[in-house]
């Protein structure tokens, strides 16, 4: 029986996609008696061209505002740690919520922290912005703005109780106080990639890419 073509998980997207037309992979040809995925019965349509840029700053306000679930990277003692959350942005700052735990705790150690919203329609199309900024724990008037931002933003989505942000931790049926939090973003930059006939106006990658930070 044939043996399908192996694309590591560590490939990127663009390249297990080229590994699954064309045969090979950054890792290397393909192994003898593999078939590309694109002659299987299970083949991925992809030999639409691509373009892959950099969104402008319309795009990645856009983008920001439109999502409402997105990731937190921070780190403290030596420790790295990605969690996903529940947000309201107005134009400044990601404001979400939480009941005490590993994410709040490394936050406060380590105030600087980084922020990744996407959408993404399938490999090939997507677009996605990371973002930097600082934790602040909110209180008094500065909490309870948060608060009303974030009921406002996300009432409409949440069909269920689980639905509450922020990553499972649900204050009010669990009966824990709810921290309510800030992250100002003070850097941001954004890519797209998308099938080339229905590309947005961003940048294209080249000298473009010089304006926007490596990632």
């Amino acid at each position: 029986m044939p043996q399908l073509m192996q694309v590591h998980a560590h490939d990127s997207p663009r390249i297990a996609i080229d590994a699954l037309r064309f045969g090979s992979s950054a890792t290397g040809p393909r192994p003898p008696g593999a078939i590309p995925l694109l002659n299987h019965p299970w083949h991925i349509s992809c030999c639409t061209p691509i373009m892959l840029g950099v969104l402008d700053t319309q795009q990645i306000e856009e983008l920001l505002h439109a999502e409402a679930i997105g990731r937190i990277g921070c780190h403290a003692a030596g420790r790295t740690y990605v969690v996903p959350i529940t947000y309201a942005y107005d134009g400044k700052a990601v404001y979400a919520h939480s009941a005490e735990g590993l994410k709040l705790s490394m936050m406060r150690q380590n105030p600087a922290v980084c922020f990744e919203v996407e959408r993404m329609d399938d490999l090939a199309c997507w677009r996605s912005v990371i973002a930097w900024g600082r934790f602040e724990e909110l209180s008094g008037d500065d909490a309870a703005r948060g608060m009303q931002l974030l009921i406002d933003r996300l009432r409409p989505r949440m069909v269920s109780a689980t639905a509450t942000p922020s990553h499972g931790h649900h204050a009010d049926t669990a009966g824990r106080h709810a921290i309510i939090y800030r992250i100002a973003l003070t850097e941001k930059t954004g890519r797209f990639e998308r099938h080339d006939a229905t590309a947005p106006p961003g940048q294209p990658l080249g000298a473009a890419a010089d304006a926007s930070r490596a990632r």
